[in-house]
């Protein structure tokens, strides 16, 4: 049995025959929120999607109609079985930038040249929500279970998604790209990765212009020691290179 969000779907009235999805939207085994819901508990499905369902009504569980504010706006739906193998089909669809790829000598992998994303449209990353995307660094091998193919899309998109390529990515594939995806920064003002930040706090140390000019003697990730007296110290907090060379004279 699914949960879908009642708004995002035409639904007859009399809760019978085919739901239409009205936009992208995701099937899930909960009715909690879609960017809170893990990867094996909700399924994408594409704006236009026409479903048959054998059962559809409102949410008889408790516990899920008072999730949130919007649990009691979802429908429970079960799924014809020829619907539930076009859901997972459809689940295993992505969206590459092709330009940023290149074939292995291995069948069905590919290989990331730059930073990019796996996306659920051809349309910019950074357009797409976190739950949409997942990202990988370059280098990175992706497994595809078909041949990559142009996405599908209407006519008055097909020159900007020329450059897409859609792949199908196993629920397998897709935890291990999801679980080794780099760290989204807060803002662009700081490296995703603990090697590159502990760089940059460091360079605020030693820095002769701006800085101390004091190369810590300690590890920067090191623990303090219990016996050392504390010291509380109210420093700038933006980004290290506007403020951490302040910061560092602090600490110093």
């Amino acid at each position: 049995m699914w949960y879908a969000y009642n708004p995002h779907w035409h639904i007859p009235d009399d809760y019978s025959g085919t739901l239409l999805a009205t936009t992208k939207t995701h099937l899930k085994r909960k009715t909690t929120l879609s960017w809170e819901t893990e990867d094996d508990d909700r399924s994408y499905v594409k704006e236009g999607t026409q479903l048959r369902a054998t059962h559809v009504s409102g949410v008889s569980c408790a516990q899920e109609r008072s999730r949130h504010d919007g649990s009691a706006h979802h429908v429970e739906v079960v799924l014809t079985p020829r619907s539930e193998e076009l859901v997972r089909e459809m689940d295993m669809r992505w969206i590459v930038y092709w330009d940023h790829f290149r074939r292995s000598h291995e069948p069905g992998v590919f290989i990331a040249c730059s930073d990019t994303c796996l996306k659920r449209s051809w349309l910019r990353s950074q357009t797409q929500p976190a739950h949409e995307k997942i990202a990988l660094c370059a280098g990175e091998q992706v497994t595809s279970e078909s041949e990559p193919c142009l996405p599908r899309c209407i006519a008055a998109d097909a020159h900007q998604a020329a450059n897409h390529r859609e792949v199908l990515i196993s629920r397998k594939e897709r935890s291990r790209l999801r679980n080794k995806q780099p760290r989204c920064p807060l803002c662009k003002y700081f490296v995703p990765d603990r090697d590159g930040l502990l760089r940059d706090i460091h360079g605020c140390f030693t820095d002769r212009t701006f800085g101390p000019n004091w190369p810590p003697c300690e590890p920067l990730d090191c623990e303090v020691p219990l016996h050392v007296p504390q010291l509380a110290l109210l420093v700038p907090h933006g980004g290290y290179c506007n403020s951490g060379y302040v910061a560092a004279h602090g600490f110093r």
